[in-house]
């Protein structure tokens, strides 16, 4: 591995930790009034999934519930960055995802 994507990685699993740990953070922006924060929000969590698996694995079902309720936007992009996001998780979690959130997700 490149010392320039070891770089990114650290610094997207960095990130993730704080955006994920500091609670506060996080529903202040997804709870936004403007679709674009709250979307802006979704694509972070897509994104940092995405490079940091195995410190997103053990907070996968508050994420997961953070995620879900977007589905239901009231604005079409924040509605299509809630799927994107939850079709990462997907992508990056199959096992565990339909192992333990299958009827949630299914649901949506």
């Amino acid at each position: 591995m490149s010392v320039h994507r070891k770089l990114v990685t650290h610094f997207a699993s960095s990130l993730m930790v704080v955006v994920m740990t500091d609670n506060a953070c996080l529903m202040g922006v997804v709870s936004a009034e403007d679709w674009r924060y709250r979307r802006a929000a979704l694509m972070a969590i897509s994104a940092i999934g995405e490079g940091c698996g195995k410190q997103m694995k053990p907070i996968l079902e508050d994420v997961v519930n953070v995620v879900l309720p977007f589905c239901q936007d009231t604005h079409y992009r924040v509605r299509y960055a809630a799927c994107n996001a939850l079709g990462q998780m997907a992508n990056d979690f199959a096992y565990t995802l339909q192992r333990k959130f299958h009827d949630k997700v299914r649901g949506v």
